[in-house]
């Protein structure tokens, strides 16, 4: 959860892990999850990785610092 400190407002948090960001598909993929997440009062945090290979994704996924994550994707 985050809390905006200015306005004391409460957010969920939707965290992204996506490799390739920088490919149009990847991207417009991420950017309309974001869209739709604020739409609905989530805020994004979006971990890039350049690691494809599926041993290596796992690994990425265990070196995050997701506390506070209310969703993973």
């Amino acid at each position: 959860m985050y809390i905006d400190e200015n306005s004391g407002k409460k957010y969920k948090i939707i965290g992204i892990c996506a490799c390739g960001i920088q490919e149009e598909i990847v991207h417009d993929i991420v950017k309309s999850i974001c869209r739709r997440a604020e739409k609905s009062g989530f805020k994004v945090l979006l971990f890039s990785t350049f690691v494809i290979f599926q041993q290596g994704r796992l690994r990425a996924f265990s070196a995050l610092s997701i506390q506070g994550c209310s969703m993973l994707l």
